[in-house]
């Protein structure tokens, strides 16, 4: 997993060395390849969190991905705190 997010950063990085548009080409591969990561994080099977020490503790970031609903303060509700 961490080879997966490793490749995604640097997929964002690599691109700014083409054509000159620096931080603009990052930000927009980055947003991109966090949809990527945020689809493979949501779709990883248990077996895949509980097969390492590092694995079980990124699980407990999950609930962060969460949408928070209706029992959450309204800013939580947010688009930007999505």
């Amino acid at each position: 997993m961490i080879d997966f997010i490793v490749a995604l950063i640097t997929s964002a990085l690599a691109g700014t060395g083409v054509g000159g548009g620096g931080l603009l080409v990052i930000y927009l591969t980055l947003v991109k390849n966090m949809e990527q990561l945020r689809d493979y994080v949501r779709q990883a099977p248990e077996s895949t969190w509980s097969s390492s020490l590092y694995s079980s503790w990124l699980y407990t970031l999950m609930p962060l991905l969460e949408v928070k609903g209706e029992g959450y303060p309204s800013y939580m509700q947010s688009e930007e705190w999505q």
